[in-house]
């Protein structure tokens, strides 16, 4: 049990590997927040996926920021910096998986169900948010961190 637990805690110590057990726990928001919208009050399947879209981000702010990626800086401007660039990408996303999911549903040869769709849909929105998150946003934030612990050891 002890070199279970010991895997896990390993496996949690590579970024991507948080990356992809938050994006699992925000897909399950997000998929189920989608389900009750679309199945059970029966609204329009783009207003159903920009709506799950945008409560499975709200949280993912939070997840991401300070889970993943480890930052934890509170300075309102670095913060309000952040946060407005992560509020732009949410909205290309909304958009953006909206579109998505309405032209896929669209290509009668896939003639797919609307949830099998939806993980399509997803699978790519998690790989775009991924490489926006860490190669532009936070990956600055990494290389600067590196260079603050350096100066500050010496």
């Amino acid at each position: 049990m002890n070199t279970i637990i010991e895997l896990i805690k390993k496996l949690f110590k590579i970024k991507f590997v948080r990356y992809l057990f938050t994006g699992g726990t925000l897909f399950i928001i997000d998929f189920i927040c989608f389900y009750i919208l679309n199945k059970i009050i029966h609204i329009d399947i783009r207003i159903s996926q920009m709506i799950s879209r945008t409560v499975g981000a709200t949280v993912g702010f939070l997840l991401q920021k300070v889970f993943v990626f480890e930052n934890y800086e509170k300075k309102v401007s670095k913060l309000s910096f952040q946060g407005f660039f992560y509020v732009l990408l949410v909205i290309f996303n909304i958009f953006f998986s909206g579109f998505l999911i309405f032209f896929l549903e669209k290509i009668p040869v896939l003639n797919i169900n609307v949830f099998v769709l939806k993980v399509f849909n997803e699978i790519i929105m998690v790989t775009e948010t991924y490489i926006f998150l860490n190669l532009i946003f936070w990956r600055k934030k990494d290389v600067q961190s590196e260079d603050t612990n350096t100066t500050d050891n010496n």
